[in-house]
């Protein structure tokens, strides 16, 4: 079923956008809490749906959308904050999407702690925003 498809490129999708955001966290920030808590997150995102039919149904190599993201220039970034507020949009639109998707294929229980999930990254995003204010860091670089 197509709906497995899109669970598993949107559990990839947030999975891998947290991991962007976590490693500016880590390496740049170098704020333990923030990269302990978005690496729980991801776990759980990896770990909330585990079904093979999201591998069975995985079709990377026919993804229309690849050609799409090749041709297009949208996803330039400026600066580490250019870069953290599209990794944040990247993953709560992808938890959007799993939460509803398991909905129609009756994993109800299962949207509801994805639904959870995008509330706890909207909490974080904010967290890191603060603290990304009171930062003197250049994003720019």
């Amino acid at each position: 079923m197509s709906v497995y498809r899109i669970i598993d490129a949107n559990i990839n999708r947030v999975s891998e956008g947290l991991r962007v955001i976590e490693d500016i966290e880590r390496f740049i920030f170098e704020d333990a809490e923030i990269s302990r808590e978005l690496r729980e997150i991801r776990h759980l995102v990896r770990k909330g749906f585990p079904s093979t039919e999201l591998i069975k149904s995985r079709e990377a190599s026919k993804d229309v959308g690849l050609k799409t993201s090749k041709e297009s220039s949208l996803d330039r970034k400026g600066s580490i904050e250019d870069l953290i507020v599209s990794n944040f949009k990247r993953v709560e639109e992808g938890l959007r999407s799993i939460e509803e998707c398991l909905k129609i294929i009756e994993y109800y229980e299962e949207s509801k702690a994805y639904e959870e999930l995008r509330f706890r990254v909207y909490t974080l995003e904010k967290k890191v925003f603060l603290n990304m204010k009171k930062d003197e860091t250049d994003f720019k670089k």
